[in-house]
């Protein structure tokens, strides 16, 4: 079972914006030999609903995987881009936090937001983001009235590369956990500098991670959208090649034994 989390700044997008990719994973795992079922989550989007109640929907969510479709947690990989990614990590720290749940069996984070207050990656001007619309939708994600204030910044549940206190990445993540992102995104110099902690912290064995050269934010899913809307959002990225990167998850899940 992939229980995925869409990204969109949490304010944007819903699971049909994503049915294509999502059906490409699925076709992927397929190839692998592996039967597969997705269960893509409809949270309510800021600032209309603000923070924590995305975050209460997607543990919701999960009990509910467990309990009434009593889906073992082991057989359960979470998985989320962009502010999907976030919301992911959120709720694994959250679970570890106050649930008597186990824990989900793996984690594949595609460009996750790992800070609401990042420092922006050296070719953030080849993105298809700006450090100034991330700073935007942190203040619509937490409402003006908690974006500027230091708890929202160390927060653990809201802060994954300097939370304080210090996360127990051990005791938080899943048996595996698979990292991607793109060489030329605003949030790819806070995306590796946390993943090489993890790889030191938890080993290459249980963290892996696959950067593409010179790619924007989420591409594996813009590689899914059709031309026009592929064209508004990669002006800079030259040509995409139709599905490549998304055949390639299948082998990540196979690799780590779903079944």
């Amino acid at each position: 079972m992939i229980y995925f989390l869409h990204g969109g700044g949490y304010f944007a997008s819903q699971p049909d914006t994503y049915l294509l990719f999502l059906l490409r994973l699925a076709e992927a795992i397929l190839a692998q030999d592996l039967t597969v079922s997705i269960f893509a989550l409809d949270y309510h989007l800021a600032p209309e609903f603000p923070y924590p109640t995305q975050l209460n929907e997607a543990i919701a969510a999960y009990e509910y995987l467990v309990h009434e479709m009593e889906i073992p947690t082991e057989r359960i990989v979470v998985a989320g881009d962009s502010a999907g990614g976030h919301l992911v990590l959120s709720m694994l720290v959250k679970l570890h936090q106050s649930s008597s749940l186990p824990k989900p069996g793996g984690a594949m984070l595609f460009s996750p937001w790992l800070s609401l207050h990042q420092t922006p990656s050296m070719t953030a001007e080849m993105d298809v983001l700006s450090a100034s619309s991330l700073r935007a939708t942190a203040r619509r994600f937490l409402g003006p009235d908690q974006a500027d204030k230091e708890i929202a910044k160390t927060n653990p549940l809201l802060e994954f590369l300097d939370p304080t206190p210090e996360t127990e990445w051990d005791a938080v993540l899943p048996s595996w956990v698979w990292i991607t992102a793109g060489s030329n995104e605003v949030l790819f110099n806070d995306i590796e500098k946390w993943t090489v902690k993890l790889e030191k912290q938890l080993g290459k064995e249980r963290v892996s991670r696959e950067w593409g050269e010179k790619e924007v934010h989420d591409w594996q899913w813009l590689e899914t959208m059709d031309e026009e809307a592929k064209a508004r959002f990669l002006e800079k990225r030259g040509k995409c090649e139709d599905f490549k990167a998304v055949m390639k998850i299948g082998k990540i899940v196979k690799k780590n034994k779903l079944k």
